[in-house]
This record gives C-alpha cells, structure tokens and sequence, in this order.
C-alpha cells in the first residue's frame, strides 16, 4: 500500500493516530505558488523505512518507461498479491490472474513538464 503514512506502515501509524498531510510550502519552487502549501504526499526514503525509493522495486529501465504514478501502481499491485499471498505457478493460475490499473488523465508531471519544454523551444 503506497500512503502518505508510509509503505509497509501505513496501519501503524493510523492506529498510533499519526497524520501523514505534511507542508509543502519548502519542497520545491512547483509548491510556492500553490494555495494550499499542505498535501499527502508519498513520503521519499528506503523501503526499510516506510518510504518510496523506485529503485527498491523496479529496474532502472522500468523506472525510464514509467511516470511515477503508473510505478505506485505497479508497485501497490505487487504488494497486494505478496500480501495475500499469491503467487500463481501453473500456467492457467497465471492467465487467471489480473491486474486492472487505470488513469483518467495520466501524468501531471510530464504534461507539465512537456509545456516547459515546448515553451523553451526545446
């Protein structure tokens, strides 16, 4: 489960009743300009530590191909199959097994950052 509280421990932190929405405001000049300067962010760090380090989980390769929520995606939906324990052998368990993932819109980063490149010129 990839929270704001933490992967691997996110229900700890909600039974200690620890909040995960953090300022945004120092983060970076994308949150200056925002209204809101507080969000519920992914935190960064090892996998040890309850945060998100694509490398933990996907080749470098991967990591190119893939904006960082299709990576969540992925990620979540591994740990939910480790999490019930699933791990299809026989080839019909395997084509029985799916995963639907879906976005709306896609990347907000990369549409972003794309209009930065087109207005640069590059």
């Amino acid at each position: 489960m990839l929270t704001n509280l933490g992967v691997r421990r996110s229900w700890k932190r909600l039974i200690n009743g620890e909040c995960g929405i953090v300022s945004v405001k120092d983060r970076g000049p994308q949150f200056e300009q925002q209204t809101c300067q507080v969000a519920a962010a992914v935190p960064q760090g090892s996998k040890e530590d309850g945060g998100w380090n694509a490398s933990d989980w996907l080749s470098r390769d991967d990591q190119r191909k893939m904006a960082q929520y299709a990576q969540y995606a992925i990620v979540a939906a591994q740990e939910a199959l480790d999490d019930a324990g699933w791990y299809p052998k026989t080839s019909y368990d395997q084509e029985m097994t799916g995963v639907c993932i879906g976005s709306g819109i896609g990347s907000l980063e990369d549409i972003y950052d794309t209009s930065l490149a087109y207005d640069k010129g590059s």
